[in-house]
């Protein structure tokens, strides 16, 4: 699951002519009312659900509509680390509801770009968070460009990062640096993905969107991104 970035161009349902502008400006009511699939296009280049909407749910109605034994990954979207006590709020509610036994602190795992998202979700005890992207980075591209592994992740490690991803090389020098653009660089080798799993040996899983090595102790996620 992913929410909608603060600064987003919003979508328009049918007959809803005020659905534009961002989303940070919206409320709950307001955004609920949108067409989630608007932009989205079927195999013959259709916008099917501008006339079959697909309204934007709110993250309760999400995680009720997935079914429980299943797993959830909250990609937290805003350049301000001010979601989390939202997200706490939610979970707790729903892990309060009488006879339930939801267990939604166990199932959600946190992701984010932005780092402060992480920590803000740090604070609360219960969360499973992936690793920082930064760290994650730094250790692809440490692999990639000297084949070394630099901090093999502990074990419980969640890592995600796309397979391919346009990237700059930026050398320093005395006189100033040099910049070195790369499209579709690839950031997942057989090194790489070794250091991911150090400690545990386990058989990787071939999913739609890339590559996860489970049960391990170690899990990492590569988004094969527009390369697909």
């Amino acid at each position: 699951m992913g929410a909608v970035p603060a600064g987003t161009a919003l979508p328009l349902l049918p007959g809803q002519p005020d659905g534009t502008g961002k989303v940070a400006d919206k409320d709950a009511a307001e955004l609920t009312r949108l067409n989630a699939g608007y932009q989205f296009k079927n195999a013959a280049g259709d916008h099917s659900y501008r006339t079959r909407p697909t309204p934007l749910p709110t993250l309760e109605k999400a995680l009720r509509r997935i079914p429980r034994r299943m797993g959830a990954l909250l990609d937290m979207k805003s350049a301000e680390p001010t979601l989390a006590p939202v997200i706490a709020k939610t979970l707790d509610a729903l892990d309060a509801l009488d006879g339930e036994g939801r267990g939604e602190w166990r199932r959600v795992r946190f992701y984010s770009t932005e780092k402060p998202n992480l920590d803000a979700m740090a604070s609360y005890p219960r969360a499973k968070l992936f690793e920082d992207r930064d760290t994650t980075r730094t250790r692809l591209v440490t692999s990639r460009l000297t084949g070394e592994c630099l901090g093999a992740p502990r074990s419980g490690t969640w890592a995600a990062f796309e397979l391919r991803r346009d990237v700059t090389a930026t050398e320093k020098f005395t006189l100033g640096e040099g910049r070195s653009p790369v499209k579709q660089a690839l950031m997942w080798d057989r090194a790489a993905s070794a250091c991911f799993h150090t400690y545990p040996a386990w058989v990787p899983w071939n999913g739609r969107r890339g590559h996860r090595w489970r049960p391990g102790k170690v899990r990492w996620f590569a988004a094969s991104g527009s390369r697909e």
